[in-house]
């Protein structure tokens, strides 16, 4: 950093290689009791009835993936809406030589995947499986879709639940820019770092 005070203090960690999803699909028709039940545990799907959260779940699948294993890479663009039925995952940004930050975690019924479906641009991080097995509930994009155009409540939902993940990333910039910074980058991707520095200097 070009700072002469204050500068910038970097804790980075180096992975192991993450591997290529391969992950266990299975169909959600055959257990629509449960998939409802699950998806109304959801709060964005929470108000929804009954017969619009079946016809989710007929259109869903589960997909289990094992640790290290991508669910979503970044740079690539988005194909499915997910929801964390269990397991966890971590938001990565990678650096280079094969290190990475981690941006944020995702627990039982966190859902990801909206931003890139909804602006239509690649995903901005990677989302890996971590700690043992992780199984995710993916409406496809092409299913997503239809889903907001039928449902003007659920695209209301989605809107507001993107203008919030952008106004939370535009908040942290704000506030990890106006002052100097130290410890593990545990809530930033490198990217928005750098961006951040560049321009505060």
């Amino acid at each position: 950093c070009p700072r002469a005070e204050s500068p910038v203090l970097f804790e980075l960690e180096e992975q192991q290689a993450l591997h290529p999803a391969r992950p266990v699909v299975r169909d959600l028709r055959d257990h629509l009791a449960q998939a409802v039940a699950m998806l109304r545990s959801v709060a964005i799907f929470r108000a929804l009835p009954a017969q619009t959260l079946a016809a989710i779940a007929q259109r869903a699948r589960l997909e289990t993936y094992r640790d290290k294993e991508l669910v979503l890479q970044k740079g690539h663009p988005g194909r499915a809406f997910y929801v964390v039925v269990s397991g966890s995952l971590e938001v990565v940004d990678y650096a280079e030589h094969g290190i990475t930050s981690v941006v944020s975690r995702l627990k039982e019924k966190d859902c990801f995947g909206e931003m890139s479906l909804l602006t239509g641009a690649p995903c901005a991080a990677s989302v890996v499986a971590r700690g043992g097995d992780v199984s995710v509930l993916a409406l496809d994009k092409a299913d997503f879709e239809q889903l907001l155009r039928d449902n003007p409540y659920m695209a209301d939902r989605f809107t507001r639940l993107l203008a919030s993940r952008l106004m939370a990333a535009n908040f942290l910039l704000v506030k990890e820019g106006s002052k100097p910074f130290a410890g593990k980058l545990a809530v930033m991707g490198l990217v928005p770092v750098v961006q951040v520095l560049a321009d505060s200097t």
